[in-house]
């Protein structure tokens, strides 16, 4: 009655979580179930009933009074008490020690070989870590246990010792080529049975790796969308448990792209949210080569630009041009804008059909607000193509550009602090570019507290400080989140008298205080006034362009480089692009305070409230995002803007909804 499932769920959560009175009443009483015991995302039977209560509107009073008058009591004693728990612990106490005759004991018994304790370690993590060779070869050739488990995010062959020692190599080699078979073993028929021992199967051999046995459940015509009672698939288990293997045969060989987008378990997630969110790296990885229509915006600026106008112009030549130059014709502006947006708009029928059938392009990506290219048309032609291709299944995944690979290169060495000494490799590179979750150079350098790297970013690239991610943080947020982590431990180990393991001058919390200041100063530099001119900016390219790119440092938040370029075009606040969309709209929707600020300060009270495309004012935008500093910018105008919408602006705006209720968009 305590056993828990792959994300540490018990009997006690899901009777909670499904309002079921008697069944927690009975649980509690019975002492079977500890309420304070946590799941994967460390929540409470308690907060889960919160939860529904708060998100759903639901009534779990009830529950939540049992939950709150109960206190855990002496647990029932008898032999089948937490049986999986027990029996993991046996099974790895004894792997560790290398107790083959107890492992075979209980193998005979019907032990699962597989199981693990709630940190996911299993008997064959601890054979390898101990280098007990004879358990490692009982548990590959006569249990056949998956090698693919994680323990902290490691498996097996992460942890055998690397010291040279022939056994250790030994049970590496034999490890290695174990995956390697199974990765690429044939398949063993199995017959289809009931939808329950489907959802068992599916969702425990995702969790533990085990693609030899789903390989043959879909072999076997299993239903690999099945979902169990928090109503999350093998998908969402396999991207939990960074099983990037498995989601790669779910999302190639199963053909999973939208269910990873729509399949939304107990808590709204989908397993692309999941894939995004930090330490999944690796896994987002998987998604980007089979679902090419998350790839963000592109880093190089220009061709995004020339591929967008070509869209808005409804120019087949230009678009041409850059689909035979292999150009991802899904790229996506500042705004989330795509070419194929911007030829739905302007009604360039046959750019939307170039776009559709001989680009394949995505028609369903949202923009910033979440419009798709067929709510931007009037034309009913046009229409009627994007609705034949909300699911382009043409669409094929193309290797990353140079400029995508650079990316990855150029944050790695960020992250170890050598990218200052490899400027000539990436002597061309744009600095301000970023990855998949809007991090940049500057971020990754800063969050590490490597100094010189922060240093040659923001004094010899220009890089703007106060760029934000995909979690709206600044370079500056992220150290002095760390520096409060380092006092908070230093301080921790000085109560406790931990030994200093480092023999280094200085601690963490100074490493993190000396890239605070050099940050700083950049900050403050980029507030002051006289500036000099950016001579490169803008040359040979066209007015357009050069609206793009400064829109481009508006919604980066380089206030430095926003005035630089107004030294070289004086006349850029006032100018719109493609969407008639104004540097201060992306500066308010960005969140850039410092820089709507100082536009605000440049323009006159009555260009302040320019409208985009659908009627939206940057005052708008400030409501829409909520920030009270944001929104009081825009109340001290000398000329009061309309700090309550016309009912001509709502109508503008798509599905007649209120503007203020919209969520913002992020990537």
């Amino acid at each position: 009655m305590h056993d828990v499932d792959y994300d540490q769920r018990s009997a006690l959560h899901l009777a909670v979580c499904e309002c079921r009175e008697e069944a927690v009443k009975y649980l509690l009483n019975n002492h079977f179930c500890n309420k304070d015991a946590t799941d994967r995302w460390n929540r409470t039977a308690l907060a889960d009933a919160e939860w529904h209560s708060n998100e759903r509107g639901e009534n779990y009073d009830s529950v939540k009074l049992l939950l709150n008058n109960y206190k855990n009591g002496t647990r029932k004693k008898n032999k089948s008490e937490n049986f999986r728990g027990k029996s993991a612990a046996e099974i790895i106490h004894a792997a560790k020690t290398g107790d083959i005759n107890t492992l075979r004991r209980l193998r005979k018994e019907g032990v699962d070989m597989d199981l693990s304790n709630s940190a996911g370690r299993t008997a064959l993590h601890a054979a390898a870590q101990n280098g007990i060779e004879k358990v490692v070869k009982f548990l590959i050739d006569e249990c056949a246990v998956s090698p693919f488990v994680r323990w902290v995010q490691k498996r097996p062959i992460d942890y055998i010792p690397n010291n040279g020692n022939a056994v250790n190599n030994g049970i590496r080699t034999k490890l290695g080529k174990y995956m390697e078979d199974l990765l690429n073993a044939e398949l063993i028929p199995e017959e289809k049975p009931d939808k329950q021992t489907q959802i068992v199967r599916l969702l425990n051999c995702a969790s533990r790796g085990n693609i030899k046995r789903m390989r043959a459940f879909k072999e076997a015509d299993y239903d690999m969308t099945l979902c169990d009672y928090d109503y999350r698939t093998a998908l969402h288990i396999a991207v939990s448990d960074n099983q990037e293997h498995i989601v790669d045969f779910l999302l190639g060989e199963c053909k999973l792209h939208m269910d990873a987008q729509t399949k939304v378990d107990r808590w709204n997630d989908t397993p692309l949210t999941i894939a995004r969110e930090p330490g999944n790296e690796d896994i987002y990885k998987v998604f980007l080569k089979h679902c090419p229509q998350l790839v963000d915006t592109e880093n190089d600026e220009y061709r995004t630009y020339e591929l967008l106008t070509a869209g808005a112009k409804g120019d087949i030549k230009l678009l041409e041009r850059l689909y035979k130059k292999n150009v991802n014709m899904n790229l996506r502006d500042y705004d989330g804008r795509t070419a194929l947006h911007l030829a739905a708009a302007e009604n360039r029928s046959e750019a939307v059909k170039f776009l559709l059938s001989e680009a394949k392009v995505e028609s369903s990506i949202p923009d910033r607000e979440n419009r798709r290219p067929y709510d931007e048309t009037t034309n009913d032609d046009i229409k009627n193509l994007l609705k034949n291709n909300t699911e382009n299944i043409n669409t094929v995944y193309k290797e990353p550009s140079n400029s995508r690979e650079t990316v990855f290169k150029v944050i790695d060495a960020a992250s170890i602090g050598q990218l200052h000494k490899l400027q000539d490799r990436f002597l061309y590179f744009s600095m301000d570019s970023c990855d998949y979750l809007k991090n940049t150079p500057l971020h990754v350098a800063a969050a590490k507290a490597k100094l010189k790297d922060v240093q040659y970013l923001l004094e010899e690239k220009k890089v703007s400080p106060f760029v934000r991610n995909s979690f709206w943080k600044t370079p500056m947020q992220l150290v002095e989140e760390k520096i409060e982590y380092w006092k908070t431990k230093e301080a921790m180990d000085k109560k406790f008298e931990v030994q200093k393991r480092s023999s280094r001058n200085t601690s963490r919390q100074q490493d993190f205080q000396e890239v605070k200041k050099v940050l700083e100063t950049a900050i403050f530099e980029s507030q002051q006034e006289t500036v000099e001119a950016d001579d490169n900016f803008g040359k040979h390219v066209s007015d357009e362009a050069k609206i793009f790119m400064f829109l481009n440092k508006a919604y980066r938040g380089d206030l430095k480089a926003i005035k630089r370029f107004l030294v070289t075009d004086k006349t850029l606040l006032e100018k719109c692009n493609y969407d008639k969309r104004t540097a201060l709209h992306l500066a308010v929707a960005e969140g850039h305070k410092e820089l709507v600020t100082f536009i605000m300060k440049k323009l006159d009270d009555d260009k302040i409230n320019k409208t985009d495309r659908w009627g939206i004012t940057p005052e708008h935008e400030a409501l829409r995002n909520g920030r009270e500093d944001m929104i009081n910018l825009f109340k001290k105008t000398e000329k009061q803007s309309e700090l309550t919408l016309s009912s001509s602006n709502i109508h503008s705006l798509p599905n007649n909804e209120n503007i203020i209720n919209d969520v913002p968009f992020s990537t």
